[in-house]
This record gives C-alpha cells, sequence and structure tokens, in this order.
C-alpha cells in the first residue's frame, strides 16, 4: 500500500522553522512530522535554510528599537555581545586615588572678606 503524497502547509513550515532555530535535527524534524529527511528537504528547503538567519535578524530589530529608545540594557546587551565588553565583578581603587577623593570633599573654608573686596 503507497503511502499518501505529503501535503505542506503554513502551519507545517513554521513548525519547521521553530524547531530549526531549536537546533533540531533534519533527522529528529523529519521523524517528528512523519516523513523522510529526503522528503523534508523537499518541500522545506527554504525553511530549513532560512529560519535561524531570520530569526536572529528579528531579535537584532527588536534590541535596535530598544536601542534607539535609550533602554539601558539593551545598550549593555549589545556591548557584551558586540563590543567585547565585560562584567570583571571586582572594582579597582588606588590609593593615591582615595586620597585625593576624600581631599577633596573636605569643606574649604570660606575666605575672609576684606575692605578693598566690596568697593
Amino acid at each position: 500500500m503507497a503511502q499518501e503524497p505529503h501535503e505542506p502547509s503554513d502551519k507545517i513550515r513554521n513548525l519547521v522553522k521553530l524547531c530549526t532555530i531549536a537546533g533540531s535535527t533534519q533527522a529528529q524534524i523529519a521523524a517528528a512530522l512523519g516523513i523522510s529527511i529526503v522528503t523534508l528537504k523537499k518541500y522545506y528547503a527554504v525553511e530549513l535554510k532560512t529560519a535561524k538567519t531570520e530569526f536572529i535578524a528579528q531579535a537584532v530589530g527588536v534590541i535596535a528599537h530598544h536601542l534607539k529608545n535609550k533602554n539601558l540594557t539593551a545598550a549593555i546587551f549589545t556591548l557584551k555581545t558586540q563590543a567585547q565588553w565585560k562584567e570583571t565583578g571586582e572594582i579597582v581603587r588606588e590609593e593615591e586615588d582615595i586620597r585625593r577623593a576624600i581631599k577633596a570633599t573636605k569643606r574649604v573654608p570660606k575666605r575672609k572678606r576684606n575692605k578693598a573686596d566690596s568697593d
């Protein structure tokens, strides 16, 4: 008895995209759909090739939107992933910097006004 021919649909195309983005192998996707790998490649080649790129492009678009709106979290994420920024978890202070900061915060006494200043 011959197997019925496979009928692609938008629902199955979306499922193939999601499985591809999630990292499923072609063998896993084909098995989930009950079709052969050959049939999967025949009807869903575009989805298999482009799903991850489309997904990344959409994610980048969302981040770009948030960056335009000055979202700090989006900015930090972008700098960490694209500009090699990293958190070290340590605060570095030089002893001389600390002394200067303390000295700068000490109150400077007001200068006494003399008669010549008021003329």
